[in-house]
Protein backbone atom coordinates (compact mmCIF):
# COMPACT_ATOMS: atom_id res chain seq x y z
CA UNK A 1 0.00 0.00 0.00
CA UNK A 2 1.87 2.61 -1.13
CA UNK A 3 1.84 6.66 0.86
CA UNK A 4 0.92 9.33 -2.22
CA UNK A 5 3.14 12.47 -1.79
CA UNK A 6 -0.84 14.28 -0.96
CA UNK A 7 -1.38 12.11 2.29
CA UNK A 8 1.92 13.66 3.97
CA UNK A 9 1.58 15.21 7.35
CA UNK A 10 3.75 18.16 8.19
CA UNK A 11 6.06 18.23 11.67
CA UNK A 12 3.41 20.65 13.01
CA UNK A 13 0.63 18.59 12.23
CA UNK A 14 2.53 15.73 13.55
CA UNK A 15 2.83 17.10 16.96
CA UNK A 16 -0.78 18.15 17.16
CA UNK A 17 -1.62 14.70 16.41
CA UNK A 18 0.40 13.25 18.91
CA UNK A 19 -1.35 15.16 21.01
CA UNK A 20 -4.84 14.81 20.14
CA UNK A 21 -4.12 11.47 20.30
CA UNK A 22 -2.70 11.36 23.73
CA UNK A 23 -5.53 13.34 25.03
CA UNK A 24 -8.48 10.90 24.47
CA UNK A 25 -10.57 10.00 27.75
CA UNK A 26 -7.80 10.11 30.08
CA UNK A 27 -8.70 13.02 30.81
CA UNK A 28 -11.98 12.64 32.37
CA UNK A 29 -11.01 10.24 35.56
CA UNK A 30 -7.07 10.22 35.29
CA UNK A 31 -7.30 12.62 38.50
CA UNK A 32 -9.13 10.16 40.16
CA UNK A 33 -6.85 7.15 39.30
CA UNK A 34 -3.70 9.05 40.51
CA UNK A 35 -4.89 10.59 43.53
CA UNK A 36 -6.07 6.71 44.75
CA UNK A 37 -2.83 5.61 44.07
CA UNK A 38 -0.05 8.21 44.90
CA UNK A 39 -2.52 10.64 47.69
CA UNK A 40 -1.33 13.82 47.82
CA UNK A 41 1.34 13.45 45.04
CA UNK A 42 -0.76 12.46 42.06
CA UNK A 43 0.49 15.45 40.64
CA UNK A 44 4.00 13.67 40.35
CA UNK A 45 2.89 10.64 39.06
CA UNK A 46 1.27 12.47 36.33
CA UNK A 47 4.66 14.16 35.51
CA UNK A 48 6.50 10.63 35.96
CA UNK A 49 3.64 8.62 33.41
CA UNK A 50 5.10 11.52 30.80
CA UNK A 51 8.89 10.95 31.30
CA UNK A 52 7.78 7.41 31.31
CA UNK A 53 6.42 7.62 27.57
CA UNK A 54 9.07 10.21 26.34
CA UNK A 55 11.37 7.05 27.37
CA UNK A 56 9.52 4.37 25.74
CA UNK A 57 8.94 6.95 22.59
CA UNK A 58 12.42 7.14 22.15
CA UNK A 59 13.43 3.91 21.06
CA UNK A 60 10.03 3.80 19.17
CA UNK A 61 11.49 6.17 17.52
CA UNK A 62 14.70 4.70 17.11
CA UNK A 63 13.35 1.38 15.46
CA UNK A 64 10.54 3.48 13.59
CA UNK A 65 13.96 5.59 11.92
CA UNK A 66 15.79 2.24 10.76
CA UNK A 67 13.44 1.67 8.61
CA UNK A 68 12.10 5.11 6.99
CA UNK A 69 10.28 4.18 4.02
CA UNK A 70 8.61 1.32 5.72
CA UNK A 71 5.78 1.07 8.27
CA UNK A 72 5.59 -1.30 11.34
CA UNK A 73 3.91 -4.17 8.98
CA UNK A 74 6.77 -4.55 6.52
CA UNK A 75 9.77 -4.43 8.87
CA UNK A 76 8.93 -6.43 11.43
CA UNK A 77 8.68 -8.87 8.37
CA UNK A 78 12.29 -7.74 7.58
CA UNK A 79 13.39 -8.37 10.83
CA UNK A 80 11.48 -11.26 12.29
CA UNK A 81 10.32 -13.27 9.45
CA UNK A 82 6.81 -13.24 7.38
CA UNK A 83 4.92 -15.06 9.50
CA UNK A 84 6.05 -13.64 12.86
CA UNK A 85 6.12 -9.97 11.95
CA UNK A 86 2.27 -10.70 10.42
CA UNK A 87 1.47 -11.97 13.93
CA UNK A 88 3.03 -8.48 15.64
CA UNK A 89 0.92 -6.79 13.09
CA UNK A 90 -2.11 -8.68 13.78
CA UNK A 91 -1.98 -7.99 17.22
CA UNK A 92 -1.45 -4.42 16.73
CA UNK A 93 -4.94 -4.35 14.87
CA UNK A 94 -6.64 -6.02 17.41
CA UNK A 95 -5.41 -3.75 20.17
CA UNK A 96 -6.50 -0.07 17.80
CA UNK A 97 -9.57 -2.22 16.88
CA UNK A 98 -10.65 -2.46 20.51
CA UNK A 99 -9.36 1.07 21.81
CA UNK A 100 -11.40 2.72 18.86
CA UNK A 101 -14.31 0.70 20.41
CA UNK A 102 -13.51 1.85 23.87
CA UNK A 103 -13.29 5.89 22.80
CA UNK A 104 -16.94 6.04 21.14
CA UNK A 105 -18.42 3.82 24.04
CA UNK A 106 -16.93 6.83 26.78
CA UNK A 107 -18.07 9.24 24.13
CA UNK A 108 -21.36 7.82 24.27
CA UNK A 109 -21.20 7.70 27.80
CA UNK A 110 -20.56 10.57 28.62
CA UNK A 111 -22.83 12.10 25.94
CA UNK A 112 -25.77 10.00 27.68
CA UNK A 113 -25.35 11.32 30.88
CA UNK A 114 -24.23 15.20 30.49
CA UNK A 115 -25.45 16.16 26.87
CA UNK A 116 -28.00 14.46 25.52
CA UNK A 117 -29.70 12.46 27.94
CA UNK A 118 -33.11 11.77 26.17
CA UNK A 119 -31.41 10.78 23.53
CA UNK A 120 -31.44 6.40 22.28
CA UNK A 121 -28.16 5.26 23.52
CA UNK A 122 -27.89 3.22 20.91
CA UNK A 123 -28.24 6.27 18.31
CA UNK A 124 -25.89 7.80 20.05
CA UNK A 125 -23.00 5.13 19.98
CA UNK A 126 -24.10 4.90 15.98
CA UNK A 127 -24.09 8.84 15.40
CA UNK A 128 -20.38 9.19 17.17
CA UNK A 129 -19.04 5.77 15.04
CA UNK A 130 -20.41 6.85 11.31
CA UNK A 131 -19.35 10.59 11.92
CA UNK A 132 -15.38 8.80 12.96
CA UNK A 133 -15.71 6.73 9.77
CA UNK A 134 -16.47 9.65 7.62
CA UNK A 135 -13.74 11.81 9.03
CA UNK A 136 -11.23 8.37 8.93
CA UNK A 137 -11.89 7.98 5.19
CA UNK A 138 -9.44 11.42 4.71
CA UNK A 139 -6.55 9.89 5.41
CA UNK A 140 -3.64 10.50 7.84
CA UNK A 141 -3.54 14.15 6.01
CA UNK A 142 -7.14 15.07 6.75
CA UNK A 143 -6.49 13.63 10.49
CA UNK A 144 -3.78 15.92 11.11
CA UNK A 145 -5.48 19.43 9.33
CA UNK A 146 -7.99 18.38 12.55
CA UNK A 147 -5.68 18.34 15.28
CA UNK A 148 -4.69 21.28 13.60
CA UNK A 149 -8.03 23.08 13.87
CA UNK A 150 -9.52 21.20 17.15
CA UNK A 151 -6.27 21.06 19.62
CA UNK A 152 -5.81 24.61 20.48
CA UNK A 153 -9.02 25.59 20.62
CA UNK A 154 -9.40 22.73 23.95
CA UNK A 155 -5.88 23.46 24.81
CA UNK A 156 -7.05 27.14 25.34
CA UNK A 157 -10.38 26.67 26.98
CA UNK A 158 -8.72 23.94 29.28
CA UNK A 159 -6.65 26.51 30.40
CA UNK A 160 -9.23 29.26 31.14
CA UNK A 161 -11.27 26.57 33.09
CA UNK A 162 -8.99 26.94 35.43
CA UNK A 163 -8.82 30.24 36.28
CA UNK A 164 -12.41 30.22 36.03
CA UNK A 165 -12.51 28.49 39.38
CA UNK A 166 -9.15 29.52 41.40
CA UNK A 167 -10.81 31.21 44.03
CA UNK A 168 -12.54 27.87 45.32
CA UNK A 169 -8.97 26.09 44.79
CA UNK A 170 -7.36 25.06 48.26
CA UNK A 171 -3.63 24.11 47.66
CA UNK A 172 -3.37 22.35 50.99
CA UNK A 173 -5.24 19.49 49.79
CA UNK A 174 -1.56 18.92 47.45
CA UNK A 175 0.56 18.64 51.01
CA UNK A 176 2.31 17.25 52.21
CA UNK A 177 4.54 16.64 49.01
CA UNK A 178 6.73 13.56 48.96
CA UNK A 179 4.89 11.79 51.50
CA UNK A 180 3.16 8.52 49.87
CA UNK A 181 5.34 6.11 49.72
CA UNK A 182 7.63 5.58 46.51
CA UNK A 183 5.72 2.05 45.98
CA UNK A 184 2.46 3.76 45.28
CA UNK A 185 4.12 6.69 43.23
CA UNK A 186 5.45 4.14 41.34
CA UNK A 187 2.04 2.15 40.52
CA UNK A 188 0.48 5.79 40.16
CA UNK A 189 3.25 6.24 37.03
CA UNK A 190 2.40 3.03 35.88
CA UNK A 191 -1.21 3.58 35.68
CA UNK A 192 -0.62 7.52 34.52
CA UNK A 193 1.64 6.21 31.77
CA UNK A 194 -1.73 4.49 30.14
CA UNK A 195 -3.61 7.69 30.07
CA UNK A 196 -0.53 8.67 27.13
CA UNK A 197 -1.12 5.62 25.34
CA UNK A 198 -0.93 6.85 21.26
CA UNK A 199 2.77 7.52 20.75
CA UNK A 200 3.12 4.51 19.44
CA UNK A 201 1.58 5.43 16.21
CA UNK A 202 5.35 6.38 14.38
CA UNK A 203 5.51 2.76 13.59
CA UNK A 204 3.03 3.22 11.53
CA UNK A 205 3.42 6.82 10.09
CA UNK A 206 6.58 7.39 9.83
CA UNK A 207 6.40 7.00 5.64
CA UNK A 208 3.71 9.41 5.99
CA UNK A 209 5.84 12.26 7.55
CA UNK A 210 7.27 15.44 5.52
CA UNK A 211 10.50 15.11 7.43
CA UNK A 212 10.85 11.53 9.33
CA UNK A 213 14.17 13.25 11.03
CA UNK A 214 12.15 15.27 13.22
CA UNK A 215 9.80 12.62 14.28
CA UNK A 216 11.20 12.42 17.65
CA UNK A 217 11.15 15.75 18.56
CA UNK A 218 7.79 16.63 17.60
CA UNK A 219 6.60 13.47 19.66
CA UNK A 220 8.08 14.59 22.68
CA UNK A 221 7.17 18.13 22.17
CA UNK A 222 3.36 16.67 21.91
CA UNK A 223 3.90 14.64 24.68
CA UNK A 224 5.16 17.47 26.73
CA UNK A 225 2.38 19.56 26.05
CA UNK A 226 -0.64 16.94 27.27
CA UNK A 227 2.05 16.15 30.00
CA UNK A 228 1.13 19.37 31.16
CA UNK A 229 -2.17 19.46 30.61
CA UNK A 230 -2.68 16.09 32.81
CA UNK A 231 -0.13 17.98 35.32
CA UNK A 232 -2.80 21.05 35.16
CA UNK A 233 -6.13 19.02 35.68
CA UNK A 234 -4.48 16.63 38.40
CA UNK A 235 -3.33 19.66 40.46
CA UNK A 236 -6.71 21.93 39.97
CA UNK A 237 -9.13 18.53 40.71
CA UNK A 238 -7.55 17.59 43.67
CA UNK A 239 -6.98 20.86 45.03
CA UNK A 240 -11.06 21.78 44.56
CA UNK A 241 -12.27 18.28 45.85
CA UNK A 242 -9.82 17.05 48.49
CA UNK A 243 -7.78 13.62 48.01
CA UNK A 244 -10.92 11.83 50.38
CA UNK A 245 -13.84 13.20 48.17
CA UNK A 246 -12.15 13.17 44.59
CA UNK A 247 -11.72 8.97 45.06
CA UNK A 248 -15.52 8.75 45.44
CA UNK A 249 -16.26 10.52 41.84
CA UNK A 250 -16.43 8.86 38.29
CA UNK A 251 -15.20 11.57 36.56
CA UNK A 252 -14.24 14.51 38.42
CA UNK A 253 -12.78 17.00 35.69
CA UNK A 254 -16.83 17.09 34.44
CA UNK A 255 -18.08 17.78 37.96
CA UNK A 256 -15.12 20.11 37.72
CA UNK A 257 -16.89 21.79 34.83
CA UNK A 258 -19.99 22.00 36.00
CA UNK A 259 -18.80 24.02 38.95
CA UNK A 260 -18.24 26.43 36.78
CA UNK A 261 -20.57 29.39 37.21
CA UNK A 262 -20.45 32.96 35.57
CA UNK A 263 -21.19 36.42 37.24
CA UNK A 264 -25.12 37.00 36.68
CA UNK A 265 -25.89 34.01 35.19
CA UNK A 266 -24.61 34.77 31.55
CA UNK A 267 -24.08 31.44 30.60
CA UNK A 268 -26.35 28.80 31.67
CA UNK A 269 -25.11 25.06 31.22
CA UNK A 270 -21.62 26.14 30.03
CA UNK A 271 -20.16 22.73 31.08
CA UNK A 272 -22.44 21.77 28.44
CA UNK A 273 -20.29 23.80 25.32
CA UNK A 274 -16.96 22.26 27.56
CA UNK A 275 -18.29 18.95 26.91
CA UNK A 276 -19.04 19.66 22.89
CA UNK A 277 -15.73 20.53 22.11
CA UNK A 278 -13.75 17.57 25.20
CA UNK A 279 -16.01 14.85 22.33
CA UNK A 280 -14.70 16.61 19.55
CA UNK A 281 -11.50 16.23 20.87
CA UNK A 282 -12.06 12.83 21.80
CA UNK A 283 -12.92 12.52 18.18
CA UNK A 284 -9.50 12.50 17.25
CA UNK A 285 -8.26 9.70 19.32
CA UNK A 286 -11.19 7.46 17.99
CA UNK A 287 -10.43 9.00 14.20
CA UNK A 288 -6.84 7.72 14.49
CA UNK A 289 -7.21 4.54 16.06
CA UNK A 290 -9.46 3.67 13.77
CA UNK A 291 -7.85 4.73 10.63
CA UNK A 292 -4.73 2.54 12.16
CA UNK A 293 -6.51 -0.95 12.65
CA UNK A 294 -7.98 -0.62 9.10
CA UNK A 295 -4.80 0.79 7.32
CA UNK A 296 -2.84 -1.49 9.11
CA UNK A 297 -5.53 -4.64 7.88
CA UNK A 298 -4.94 -3.27 4.08
CA UNK A 299 -1.48 -3.49 5.02
CA UNK A 300 -1.66 -7.04 5.52
CA UNK A 301 -4.06 -8.42 3.11
CA UNK A 302 -2.79 -6.16 0.16
CA UNK A 303 -5.68 -3.88 -0.19
CA UNK A 304 -4.64 -0.96 -2.20
CA UNK A 305 -7.15 1.31 -0.16
CA UNK A 306 -8.41 0.47 3.34
CA UNK A 307 -11.83 2.57 3.07
CA UNK A 308 -13.87 -0.38 2.50
CA UNK A 309 -11.90 -2.29 5.03
CA UNK A 310 -13.66 0.97 7.07
CA UNK A 311 -17.51 -0.21 6.61
CA UNK A 312 -16.58 -4.02 7.11
CA UNK A 313 -15.04 -3.15 10.52
CA UNK A 314 -17.77 -0.30 11.52
CA UNK A 315 -20.71 -2.98 12.94
CA UNK A 316 -17.55 -5.16 14.70
CA UNK A 317 -16.76 -2.00 16.42
CA UNK A 318 -20.27 -0.84 17.00
CA UNK A 319 -21.30 -4.33 18.71
CA UNK A 320 -17.35 -4.48 20.97
CA UNK A 321 -18.42 -0.63 22.32
CA UNK A 322 -21.47 -2.51 23.79
CA UNK A 323 -19.95 -5.16 25.78
CA UNK A 324 -19.36 -3.32 28.55
CA UNK A 325 -22.70 -3.37 30.81
CA UNK A 326 -22.13 -0.28 32.68
CA UNK A 327 -19.21 2.44 33.42
CA UNK A 328 -17.35 0.56 36.00
CA UNK A 329 -17.29 -2.10 33.01
CA UNK A 330 -16.03 0.18 30.36
CA UNK A 331 -12.64 1.47 32.88
CA UNK A 332 -12.15 -2.27 33.45
CA UNK A 333 -11.72 -2.62 29.73
CA UNK A 334 -10.04 0.24 29.03
CA UNK A 335 -7.44 -0.83 32.02
CA UNK A 336 -6.85 -4.00 30.42
CA UNK A 337 -6.46 -2.76 26.88
CA UNK A 338 -3.96 -0.05 28.20
CA UNK A 339 -1.68 -2.33 30.54
CA UNK A 340 -1.11 -5.14 28.20
CA UNK A 341 -0.95 -2.82 25.40
CA UNK A 342 1.87 -0.69 27.25
CA UNK A 343 3.72 -4.19 27.95
CA UNK A 344 2.93 -5.23 24.40
CA UNK A 345 4.40 -2.12 22.84
CA UNK A 346 7.36 -1.78 24.94
CA UNK A 347 8.30 -5.68 24.41
CA UNK A 348 7.79 -5.83 20.94
CA UNK A 349 10.06 -2.50 20.66
CA UNK A 350 12.68 -4.10 22.60
CA UNK A 351 13.00 -7.33 20.71
CA UNK A 352 12.79 -5.70 17.46
CA UNK A 353 15.86 -3.28 17.98
CA UNK A 354 18.16 -6.14 19.64
CA UNK A 355 17.29 -8.85 16.11
CA UNK A 356 17.37 -5.80 14.40
CA UNK A 357 20.99 -5.09 15.51
CA UNK A 358 22.13 -8.65 15.55
CA UNK A 359 20.70 -9.22 12.25
CA UNK A 360 21.97 -6.03 10.69
CA UNK A 361 18.78 -4.77 9.56
CA UNK A 362 17.46 -1.42 8.64
CA UNK A 363 19.54 1.96 8.77
CA UNK A 364 22.03 2.06 11.84
CA UNK A 365 23.56 5.11 12.89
Amino acid sequence: MKINDNDKISPLQYTLLIAATLIGAGILSMPRGVVEEAGSDGWLAAIGGGLMSIFITYFIHKLALMFPQDTFVVFSQKILGRWLGLLLSMIYVVYYFLFSALEVRILGDVSNVYLLNRTPFEFLMFAYLWVTIIATRNGIEGIGRLCMLFFPITLILSLLIGLFMYPKLDFTHLLPILHTPWQNVTHAIFLTSLSYLGFEIVLFLVPSLKKPQEALKNAVIGICIITGLYTFFVIINTALFGIDEIKSITWPTISYIKMIEFPGQILERFESILLAIWATTAFTTSIVFTYLAAYITAQITGFREFKPILYFMMPFIYLVAFIPAHVDHTAAMGDFIGKYGLIFISATTILLLLVAKIRKKGMHQ
